[in-house]
């Protein structure tokens, strides 16, 4: 699978961090070890044109100067495989930004996971998933509904990486404009 990410910053991925480490003591979660980076999602897909992708990624990050987005709370994907994650606030530039990748890299990618379309798109940063069942979610929930789970994140470069199924593969960064690594 590819997918476009934006790795969290330094004090993002350590709250994050925190918060997996609570979890996994607590709750006995440890299936986000699968996914050991704190991160959020552009979009995913089984397929794709990489050299179309980094050229889109390329011209993309050319327009983007850094900004902030915020996480508010925690959510729950239901259904078959739940998720446990942190909600990131939309703002106008996050819409438009998701927009023009999904736009731009659509006519690059095969089998395009259609969670990540516009307008149905959740942002967010996973806290548990894989094997969060209900006493688990249940105890996740008793702990984490009286902390305080706000905090920015910079989003300044996006991420084009190939996941085989058991580990991360090929890893690029694009930075945006002004930034230097």
């Amino acid at each position: 699978m590819y997918a476009i990410t934006t790795m969290l910053d330094a004090s993002a991925d350590e709250k994050t961090r925190s918060l997996w480490r609570f979890l996994e003591c607590d709750c006995h979660l440890e299936g986000i070890r699968l996914t050991p980076w704190p991160h959020f999602s552009w979009l995913g897909a089984q397929e794709a044109d990489k050299a179309g992708v980094k050229q889109q990624l390329t011209n993309l990050t050319a327009l983007f100067e850094p900004f902030t987005v915020q996480t508010v709370g925690f959510g729950v994907f239901t259904g078959a495989a739940p998720v446990l994650y942190l909600p990131i606030v939309k703002n106008r530039m996050l819409l438009e930004m998701h927009e023009m990748v999904w736009n731009s890299t659509l006519p690059h990618l095969k089998d395009v996971n259609f969670y990540y379309e516009p307008k149905g798109w959740v942002p967010h940063v996973t806290l548990a998933f894989r094997d969060l069942e209900a006493r688990r979610l249940a105890c996740a929930v008793e702990e984490l509904i009286s902390m305080p789970l706000e905090f920015l994140i910079t989003v300044n470069h996006f991420e084009f990486a190939f996941y085989n199924g058991e580990a991360l593969m090929g890893v690029e960064r694009y930075w945006f404009k002004g930034v230097c690594p």
